[in-house]
Formats: C-alpha cells, structure tokens, sequence
C-alpha cells in the first residue's frame, strides 16, 4: 500500500511512503518506508530532531486503524463463509408460502381422516 505523506512543518516536504503487509502465524507483520529528497537543510535539521517524536504517535495512531480495519474485514469475511451458498435455479417461495415439494409444504403426507 503507498500514500503521499505531506508535511507542513517544520519544513514542507512531501514523501512516498510504502507499507508492507505480510501474513504470519500471528497475524501480520506490517513495515513501512518513506522515500523523499532529503536536502542540505532538511539534513542538518534531522541532526538535531527526533523523527519518531515527530511522526511517531501518528503511525501509531495509523496502524491502530489500520488493525482495526482489518480485523473488521476479517470478521466479515468468516461471516460471509459462515452463510448458505445460494443454489442456482432453486424455487422461490412466493408471497411468503412455501413452495411445493419443500420442506413445511406438507410434501408427502396423507390428508387427515374424518
């Protein structure tokens, strides 16, 4: 997954950044990387500031989405495999009575004695 990540301060950039998702046993392990140009001044400056307490609480805050979402997707997904398959051509019930020959039809059984 890429996304075009701007920054407004403390200089303008913008950057590529690239997350990586790969499956495990326990889940899925997630990397990222951002590619940019990293001029004379952005490079004195990366001297002198932390990147992580730049940026850090917001791919924290990122990933917890991220998680999130994916765990969502997940549960939908075994719901949706959980579910009949719909059997193509099947009668339809119409006006909530049910079909002839179907299961609560009465298919098969005597009429009652007088």
């Amino acid at each position: 997954m890429k996304i075009r990540l701007e920054f407004k301060q403390p200089w303008e950039a913008t950057n590529a950044t690239t997350f990586t998702l790969v499956p495990t046993k326990q889940g899925t392990r997630v990397t990222w990387a951002m590619d940019g140009e990293n001029n004379f001044g952005a490079k004195a400056m990366s001297m002198f500031m932390n990147m992580d307490e730049m940026i850090g609480k917001d791919f924290e805050t990122g990933l917890t989405n991220l998680g999130a979402v994916a765990e969502a997707t997940a549960e939908q997904q075994r719901a949706a495999a959980l579910q009949p398959a719909a059997v193509p051509n099947a009668p339809a019930a119409v006006g909530g009575a049910p079909v002839a020959g179907t299961a609560g039809a009465g298919a098969g059984s005597a009429p009652a004695a007088q």
